[in-house]
């Protein structure tokens, strides 16, 4: 399971923490404020009283200004972000920018909706049949349930089996990947998709 985000304590007593953000490469730039949302970042002092959000910073300016430069020009990639408390301790949380799935800069991030991203790949053909955890690496795919929790994204069980026929006869070609999260909404307790990015693989 893909690592939430770190904890830091200082001998001061001060505590601050953050998630890691997954969102859909191209689009917008990120603002501060989003980036705060977006990680859940939390920070108290040696009282253990919460600061507010308003007092938290970001170490390293340059940081924001290279992811927001590649989510623009549609790259992706894996991108650190620092944050800081008012007393100096720092968090660093990633910043996964991916193909495909939820642009995270155009959602509210405190609506409660799923996050989830991957990657288009390439792969020989031929040979044994992929594995889910070799998709989930050959796509680089991220997903966040409703509470920004990490989860590990499900695939279309249909397409998964086209793209392994395929790949064990030898065939080449495009096969379109579907990646979900399939939470359980408390309130009804249906099953739903919350979100379904698709790569080409």
């Amino acid at each position: 399971m893909m690592k939430l985000g770190q904890i830091q304590i200082r001998n001061s007593g001060e505590t601050i923490k953050g998630m890691n953000i997954i969102s859909r490469t191209g689009g917008d730039g990120f603002t501060e404020k989003q980036l705060k949302e977006l990680s859940a970042v939390k920070a108290f002092d040696k009282d253990g009283k919460s600061v507010e959000r308003d007092s938290i910073t970001f170490s390293e300016p340059d940081q924001i200004k290279r992811i927001n430069e590649a989510k623009t020009a549609g790259e992706t990639g894996n991108f650190p972000l620092t944050i800081k408390a008012p007393g100096g301790t720092e968090v660093t949380v990633q910043v996964y920018l991916r193909d495909q799935g939820t642009d995270s800069a155009k959602l509210d991030p405190d609506h409660g909706e799923a996050f989830l991203a991957a990657n288009n790949g390439t792969h020989p053909t031929g040979g044994e049949a992929f594995t889910k955890e070799e998709l989930l690496e050959l796509c680089r795919a991220k997903a966040k349930d409703q509470s920004k929790n990490t989860v590990e994204p499900s695939i279309d069980p249909k397409q998964w089996e086209v793209l392994n026929e395929a790949k064990t006869a030898g065939r080449t070609g495009e096969f379109s990947l579907t990646f979900f999260y399939r939470g359980r909404d408390k309130s009804s307790g249906k099953d739903h998709a919350d979100r379904r990015p698709q790569s080409e693989v």
